[in-house]
């Protein structure tokens, strides 16, 4: 059973979209204003329909002023007022007179034999107007005409007329009426939504940067203010403004931190190597000496890591790493970075692969190296005893690696954020862990590259799981 809340979270986007709104304002007015029309013309037809037919029910009976002035007199014969009933009437047409007492001074002879003499007779109402009455899936129109005699009401005449067919040809183009507004109204409404959703669509591209940027793309496109409706071009005008704002800050940030790590690195490389020459000399210093040069030559081979990083991922956010992109089977390199994991850093690693060979459309070194960046932030976050699992496999049209560890596992607020640069989901992500906070990034990038995509997927306290996609080669 659905809460009210449930109910209340459906309605919010309904009424927070513009679009949705908009839409749903045309599509009512739409329905209003050919609904109310088909309505007008409905009654007006059947209108002109009963006026139609009043008018000839009066030519019929004009001829009846005689008959008025004997039935006043009391001069009209019973077989008299037969015969004028008869006269008038025809094969659809029946007639029949009523005193002003209500009695039953005359009635066509086709009218006795009809099946619906009984329910006609019966009609006591006195009314000028024409109605319709349906009786035995007839439809039939009636009304009276007062006879009158020096201003006296002396009867009435009952005209009463079978218009089946007329009627039905009427409800046909009423029907026929209702089936064209109910697809104008459809193909009205179906325009009016894509009219809207085009007149939005800069407001869409608009978000679409925002969101971009905030993901931490900078390969983000200019909108044409020509291609969009006057009332939103200086919207466009000041996205456009902030675009060649955020893309020149982000230039002069890369080119900033190529800069400083192409001048920090070279001198640094002098000093960690003074400082393990000197540290190899280690008979000749105190324990205290010792300790101290083994921070420094940690902390600089930290600093080094950490500039390394930095260029590389300037290079993959300004495009300026080159990918070849060839048929590359997935689990060659896979099977590279597992024996290079267990020679250098002494760590097994667990494959699940299909006996069938996985070939991906991929660059094979920038691969390797997404591959040791995922396998350094398993290790760097699991126990020494914990299992770390590789698993490929496929399905049209990614090829998918997975790197799974039964780490420390991540939050569902830190995962939207795991592959930023220099991000810590907490304070276990600290120099003990060792690493700089770039390789997820980096790997990122280089993913993104190669036209593939990356993710997680992981439980606090159980483990994670990095999913790496590549385009699947036919």
């Amino acid at each position: 059973m659905s809460s009210p809340a449930d109910g209340a979270n459906f309605q919010r986007p309904l009424r927070s979209s513009l679009q949705v709104r908009l839409t749903l304002g045309a599509i009512a007015a739409i329905w209003g204003g050919l609904g109310l029309g088909m309505l007008w013309m409905s009654w007006r037809t059947e209108r002109m329909f009963l006026s139609d037919h009043r008018a000839k029910l009066s030519a019929m009976v004009q001829q009846m002023p005689d008959q008025e002035v004997a039935i006043a007199h009391g001069s009209a014969s019973q077989s008299d007022l037969q015969d004028m009933v008869n006269r008038l009437s025809s094969a659809n047409t029946w007639l029949w007179i009523r005193d002003h007492q209500g009695n039953i001074l005359a009635r066509s002879n086709n009218l006795q034999v009809s099946e619906n003499q009984d329910a006609l007779l019966d009609l006591s109402e006195t009314t000028t107007t024409p109605k319709i009455l349906r009786l035995h899936g007839q439809f039939i129109i009636w009304c009276t005409y007062p006879l009158q005699h020096d201003g006296q009401m002396i009867g009435q005449l009952y005209v009463a007329k079978d218009v089946t067919r007329d009627y039905s040809m009427l409800q046909s183009v009423n029907r026929d009426l209702m089936m064209g507004t109910g697809m104008g109204v459809v193909t009205m409404s179906g325009l009016a939504a894509w009219l809207i959703w085009r007149s939005l669509s800069p407001l869409r591209q608009a978000n679409q940067i925002a969101e971009a940027y905030s993901a931490g793309s900078t390969n983000i496109s200019r909108l044409d203010p020509d291609q969009v409706p006057v009332e939103v071009q200086e919207l466009v005008h000041t996205c456009n403004r902030l675009v060649d704002r955020l893309s020149q800050t982000a230039e002069r940030q890369r080119q900033f931190t190529n800069d400083v790590s192409h001048e920090l690195r070279t001198p640094l490389s002098l000093v960690y190597g003074y400082l393990q020459s000197t540290l190899r000399r280690s008979p000749n210093l105190t324990e205290a000496q010792q300790e101290m040069l083994s921070m420094a030559v940690s902390e600089t081979e930290r600093t080094i890591e950490l500039l390394q990083g930095l260029l590389e991922l300037a290079r993959t956010d300004s495009s300026a790493v080159l990918f070849n992109l060839e048929p590359v089977p997935i689990g060659e390199v896979v099977g590279d970075v597992i024996r290079m994991t267990e020679q250098f850093k002494q760590r097994s690693l667990k494959l699940e692969a299909p006996s069938q060979p996985i070939v991906a459309r991929a660059d094979r070194e920038h691969l390797l190296r997404v591959l040791v960046h995922l396998i350094d932030n398993a290790i760097q976050y699991s126990e020494p005893n914990q299992p770390i699992s590789l698993t490929l496999s496929r399905k049209a049209p990614w090829a998918t690696i997975q790197v799974r560890d039964r780490g420390c596992g991540i939050s569902k607020e830190d995962q939207a954020r795991i592959f930023e640069s220099f991000y810590r989901v907490d304070a276990s992500r600290s120099r003990a862990t060792g690493g700089v906070g770039l390789g997820l990034a980096i790997a990122k990038s280089l993913v993104e590259g190669m036209g593939g995509q990356i993710g997680v997927e992981s439980t606090p306290g159980v483990g994670s799981v990095f999913t790496v996609k590549l385009p699947l080669l036919e």
